[in-house]
């Protein structure tokens, strides 16, 4: 019995993991991104997708060259579509705006760089959330991030997101 009690108290003193806060996810990951951008020269691009459960869905690219959003395209769909063997499968944007016209259309994502992206990110990660709310914080195997957002709990399909949310970034000259 007491080499029981004293196995349990021995067990009281085991190191113990410490999860990072999503705050200190995103703090980190801003800083590989910084050091990152600077090897591509701050060009890059990434997309911003929406799929519902119920088979539409759209995406926004956002181009930007030497720190400057030069472009942005759409295109949206309502459900899949076949794939014709031997036919150019990509799909074409609904439209593309350039430089001085970025923001004209209504639909899309809002073009914004990765910096402002952190931003969002920051506030998303450090907000206090409710009981009905979720965060969710993932970095790509860079340590750039991908998402940070937050989603009421109660919604099941299609719920809304606070944050950010991207995919498909490539960097500098990568396709």
């Amino acid at each position: 019995m007491l080499n029981i009690f004293i196995l349990l108290l021995g067990l009281t003193h085991l190191p113990t993991f410490v999860e990072p806060t999503d705050a200190a996810v995103i703090k980190s990951s801003r800083k590989a991104w910084d050091e990152t951008k600077v090897k591509h020269g701050d060009s890059y691009h990434y997309s911003v997708v929406f799929t519902s459960a119920f088979g539409f869905g759209n995406e926004t690219i956002i181009v930007v060259v030497n720190g400057k959003i030069s472009e942005r395209r759409y295109r949206s769909w309502m459900r899949s579509m076949p794939i014709v063997p031997g036919e150019n499968n990509e799909p074409k944007p609904d439209w593309v705006e350039k430089t001085s016209d970025i923001g004209r259309h209504k639909e899309g994502a809002r073009a914004l760089t990765m910096e402002q992206l952190y931003d969002e990110a920051e506030k998303a990660a450090e907000q206090k959330l409710q009981p009905f709310e979720k965060r969710y914080v993932k970095t790509d195997s860079r340590g750039i991030l991908e998402y940070a957002f937050i989603v009421d709990k109660r919604i099941t399909d299609d719920a809304p997101r606070k944050g950010v949310s991207i995919s498909k970034l490539k960097l500098g000259n990568e396709k």
